[in-house]
Parts: C-alpha cells; structure tokens; sequence
C-alpha cells in the first residue's frame, strides 16, 4: 500500500477514536512531513468555575472554594 494509502486508514481510526469526545475537534490532514494538527475546544465549565466563585469582599479579585453541598 502507498505511503498515501497508509495516512488515510491512519486519519480515519483517529476520527473514528475521537467520534465520542464532546469536545469540539479539529484535525488537519497528515502532511509530508508526516505531522497532523489535532486541536481540541472543550464545552463546558472550566475546573474553576465548577469548585470556585469570585469573592464578594474583594470584587472577585480572590477566589472561594464552594463547600461540598454546592457541588
């Protein structure tokens, strides 16, 4: 099989793994230099935004960690 022929079945499997990510994914085709550019925007909360909330004494300058009953 061609070196093309190889890239190919090589960029359908990394589709077919990334086909459940729920990450919005890009990928660019393998160059001749045998590189592909995979980028990867994820969807949702950051790990911030999920255990933290801004401080109200200091105008969101500091953090506070959410007790566990928030979470």
């Amino acid at each position: 099989m061609s070196i093309s022929g190889n890239n190919n079945k090589v960029e359908r499997k990394i589709k077919e793994l990334f086909y459940k990510d729920r990450a919005r994914v890009q990928m660019t085709k393998i160059s001749q230099f045998g590189l592909m550019e995979i980028s990867r925007q994820r969807i949702g909360q950051s790990i911030y935004e999920t255990f933290y909330q801004k401080c109200e004494c200091c105008n969101g300058n500091g953090l506070k960690k959410l007790s566990p009953l928030y979470t």
